[in-house]
């Protein structure tokens, strides 16, 4: 299949691709840069447990709440370039509000602004897939995911040797979203696609009955599900609360980022792993228990730390548990799906886990306020172990 010359901006494919590629990794690293100092930023100020939660909570909920309806709005109005830029514009917003405000009411207006700012990243996959053609869609997606993580990465790393003044790494947060809104003007608007219906015959209209009929598919929801729980845990823990264990034993903030940035290696590594060879050795299934079964062991773990060294082999396992989870879980979703409705699938699928993004740091936070950090971990460690049994049983038949 050849390639169109040009896309709608009159770029070549292959700078098309490039230059979105790198704002989807400025996004990104304006995005995650920042988040190991946000929790014990706020502890500094004063703020209980139950409000650092909420701001964790924020961040999930405006996601949630915007993903599905921005996705049909897109699609049928033909925003995605409108999008990409609005993303990168929230973002810059979002790490620059808190620099500038640096209080616990500006985190959390500015968190929630940050999670609006993610409920975009629909829009940056669907531009990017359509770069590429039907055939080479899953090298599209890898592509783009390894963007994302590399973002991420890449700002974990730089904020940890400016974290001196812990408030400048909200600043150099704001730069990377400087670059990701510059390079947003350039990027293509996806209306470039590729023949994938040669026929001529007319493609089935998506209606309200296909969308409810997207409830009654089992696995999709039951991988919804499990992925939720799956957020729950790591927004409660790794992306929140962790920060803090760490700085009670002593990490000074380039370690904070450190943690966090071995969390994302192995999450990466693991990813990889999985779809290069592991998935065909083992099984979506083993992969999936396996992950959920790191996450059960970090979380009693990790809330009875006593050690740097605990947590940063602990950040290891957290990192192979979600890349070995969220990955198989995704395929699934939409695995008996056909490929008209995977769309609307795929916001269903986000919309259901983007509840644990949600609940997972309010809860935890309400919880460590009564009791303890290490009994909250000890209770979200339990909601993990017992998901390895519920994935066990609703998963049966499944290779």
């Amino acid at each position: 299949m050849r390639e169109p010359a040009r896309t709608d901006t009159g770029m070549s494919q292959k700078n098309a691709r490039a230059v979105l590629y790198l704002t989807t990794l400025f996004f990104w690293f304006s995005q995650s840069s920042y988040l190991p100092y946000v929790s014990p930023s706020l502890r500094a100020m004063g703020a209980a447990a139950s409000f650092i939660g909420l701001v964790g909570g924020a961040y999930g909920f405006t996601q949630t709440v915007c993903r599905l309806p921005l996705g049909v709005a897109v699609d049928r109005y033909g925003l995605q370039k409108k999008m990409i830029t609005t993303g990168a514009v929230l973002s810059l917003i979002s790490s620059l509000g808190i620099f500038v405000s640096y209080s616990p009411a500006g985190f959390l207006i500015f968190r929630a602004t940050a999670g609006l700012a993610s409920a975009t990243w629909i829009c940056f996959t669907a531009v990017y897939s359509n770069l590429y053609p039907k055939e080479q869609s899953a090298a599209a997606m890898s592509m783009i995911m390894s963007a994302n993580h590399t973002g991420k990465l890449i700002g974990l790393l730089t904020v940890g040797f400016f974290a001196s003044v812990t408030r400048n790494v909200f600043l150099i947060a704001a730069f990377g979203g400087v670059l990701a809104v510059a390079l947003s003007v350039f990027s293509p608007s996806g209306a470039v696609k590729y023949d994938s219906n040669p026929s001529g015959e007319a493609k089935p209209e998506f209606t309200a009955r296909d969308f409810i009929g997207l409830f009654k598919n089992k696995t999709l929801i039951i991988s919804a599900l499990l992925a939720m729980v799956i957020q729950f845990i790591t927004f409660s823990t790794t992306y929140q609360f962790s920060p803090i264990i760490l700085k009670d034993l002593g990490a000074n903030d380039f370690m904070l980022a450190a943690a966090n940035a071995v969390t994302l290696a192995f999450l990466i590594l693991s990813s990889l792993m999985s779809g290069k060879f592991l998935i065909k050795k083992f099984g979506v299934k083993k992969l999936l228990l396996f992950g959920l079964i790191c996450l059960s062991l970090y979380a009693f773990f990790a809330g009875r730390a006593f050690a740097l060294w605990q947590m940063f082999a602990l950040s290891a396992v957290a990192g192979l548990g979600e890349g070995f989870g969220m990955p198989m879980l995704t395929g699934l979703a939409v695995r008996n799906v056909s490929p008209e409705k995977r769309s609307a699938a795929m916001g269903v699928f986000a919309s259901v886990y983007g509840v644990g993004m949600t609940v997972g740091p309010v809860f935890t936070g309400v919880l460590i306020d009564r009791s303890s950090i290490a009994v909250s971990y000890a209770a979200i460690g339990a909601v993990a172990a017992l998901s390895v049994f519920a994935a066990a049983g609703l998963l049966k038949g499944v290779d």
